[in-house]
């Protein structure tokens, strides 16, 4: 298919987001993207027409919500449309599905978190098979989806396109890092709760967290009631994540679902070893005991074992350390803009 109109729905954060549609901007055969959004990205392409939710509703869940729909139903009955996409499964790939069988186009999902935590659910299931093209974090997303009957031939796995930073070479602040949203995917309380095992050893370890969200105040008050408000900073939502990478010793994530997080990929290619659960498509590129730590339970002394391990062992920590950034420099051409955008012009010209 050539000269394709995509309408899109999207709905993750900023960076992310450019991150995503850049390189389907830049192939050939997409004439345009219409992206529908709570509100504005700073980001201008030629191909990019952007339709917002007015401020008015976008307090307001179902008038938001709704109002996304119908900006997208007056697109379809006035734009040229091939393709209807959304990003993430809930509710941007549902929306995409219902509006494309209304208006008859074909659709498109790219699936940034991991499906798993949708497990039976049918009706998510179905709409995933009547798919043209679905784009997946890893293997780990497509053999479980495989597995739930969606067919083999249409998934692609496009990375995040990434480039790697420069060293530093700044002083270690810190002992552990959290990098991330504070919402109940990220199980920040067992993160928190490592600390305070760490801290039974570690009378005085540093760690640092940052970030937002809406658990904010809670692991704030969490932090207090266990006493580590000596231990555990909290700066907040920061723009330049590398210099505090840089200076922490362990990059520490203990989420219940993922798709594979950028902040693993960017802790490694600074040399900063990462310790994380064993979800999503982690272990496509993480292997323990090689290039990094993937925890199977949900219990903190598990967590903090890998971490105790990393911050004793010298000749441990300098062999991870060396690892993840090798790791990391021989996918580096594959997650450059010039690869990804390859990769969306091959698929989307599959798409009849």
């Amino acid at each position: 298919m050539k000269n394709i109109n995509i309408l899109l729905f999207a709905g993750c954060g900023e960076k992310k987001l450019i991150s995503k549609i850049s390189p389907i901007l830049d192939t050939e055969c997409v004439e345009n993207i219409y992206l529908i959004r709570n509100s504005l990205i700073t980001f201008s392409h030629p191909k990019l027409k952007q339709y917002y939710v007015p401020k008015i509703f976008t307090g307001i869940l179902p008038l938001r919500e709704l109002t996304r729909i119908i900006i997208g139903i007056y697109i379809l009955m006035t734009k040229k449309v091939n393709i209807v996409m959304g990003i993430h499964i809930i509710m941007h790939c549902v929306y995409a599905y219902f509006l494309s069988k209304i208006f008859g186009k074909k659709y498109v999902f790219l699936i940034i978190e991991s499906p798993q935590k949708y497990n039976g659910n049918k009706f998510l299931t179905k709409i995933l098979k009547g798919a043209s093209l679905i784009g997946v974090r890893g293997e780990n997303s497509k053999k479980y989806l495989v597995e739930q009957g969606v067919p083999e031939d249409i998934f692609f796995c496009p990375p995040n396109e990434f480039e790697i930073p420069k060293i530093q070479e700044l002083e270690k602040i810190y002992d552990v890092i959290y990098i991330g949203n504070f919402v109940e995917q990220k199980d920040l309380p067992l993160w928190v709760n490592t600390i305070s095992k760490l801290k039974d050893t570690y009378p005085n370890i540093r760690a640092i967290m940052l970030g937002d969200g809406v658990l904010y105040h809670e692991i704030k008050n969490m932090i207090k009631d266990l006493e580590l408000g000596k231990n555990i900073e909290l700066v907040g939502r920061q723009s330049d994540v590398y210099g505090y990478i840089e200076r922490s010793k362990v990059h520490l994530m203990t989420s219940k679902s993922e798709g594979f997080p950028m902040v693993a990929m960017e802790s490694m290619s600074l040399g900063v070893p990462s310790v994380l659960p064993n979800v999503g498509d982690i272990s496509d590129v993480v292997k323990n005991n090689e290039n990094g730590f993937v925890v199977n339970s949900r219990e903190p002394e598990d967590f903090a074992k890998n971490v105790q391990l990393l911050l004793e062992k010298k000749e441990t920590y300098e062999r991870i350390s060396k690892n993840g950034l090798k790791t990391i420099k021989d996918m580096e051409k594959d997650m450059s803009h010039g690869s990804i955008v390859k990769l969306w012009e091959d698929n989307l010209k599959k798409v009849k």
